[in-house]
């Protein structure tokens, strides 16, 4: 039987190229390391005294008047069941979810720390033979009425309502509403600060 080139018995390639991935893998987990800030370098929000800035860049980061407990209280009311606060990379995440025999709901609400808000993303999958707007229009509609400074919430629920079977967007107040329905069995709402 004649040898493979590069293998064991010939000792000819297969040490040497294990050796060489394992370095450049090495390598570059090193250099991601180095990208990635850790804990004693990220910028923590901090209230200034007599201030009500939460440190970052711009108050414009955070839904104004939106708080996690504000979203996520009233869903675990309705049944919901509610995991989190779980760090992420520079957020965190609180998340919300219904799962039913046909459809599941869910919303992950985020933010720089488990008080106030950056995002929310409500999604909802339909298995079953009801139609996908009626399963999900309910908890998207409840999701648009969400409180925050100047908000509309019976205009926003209306909308949300009208558009839930199609790729839309609208502003209401400071705060972009994006309805995505390319999928018919999903809907996804995304709700975020105006830029």
């Amino acid at each position: 039987m004649a040898e493979k080139p590069g293998c064991a018995k010939t000792g000819c390639g297969c040490a040497l190229l294990t050796a060489v991935g394992a370095a450049a893998l090495l390598f570059l987990l090193s250099q991601a390391a180095t990208q990635m800030p850790n804990a004693a370098t990220v910028a923590q929000p901090q209230t200034q005294a007599g201030s009500e800035s939460l440190g970052f860049e711009s108050d414009k980061t955070v839904i104004p008047g939106l708080e996690t407990v504000d979203i996520y209280l009233n869903l675990t009311n309705k049944g919901f069941t509610k995991t989190g606060p779980r760090k992420l990379v520079d957020m965190v995440e609180t998340v919300c979810e219904s799962k039913e025999a046909f459809s599941t709901l869910r919303v992950s609400i985020v933010g720089p720390t488990p008080g106030p808000v950056s995002y929310v993303v409500a999604s909802g999958e339909n298995s079953g033979t009801e139609s996908t707007d009626a399963v999900v229009g309910e908890f998207f509609g409840y999701i648009a009425t969400i409180p925050y400074d100047d908000a509309t919430p019976e205009a926003a629920k209306q909308w949300v309502l009208t558009n839930i079977n199609r790729n839309a967007k609208r502003r209401f107040g400071k705060v972009d509403f994006e309805i995505t329905a390319n999928a018919p069995r999903s809907r996804i709402l995304t709700i975020t600060v105006a830029k």
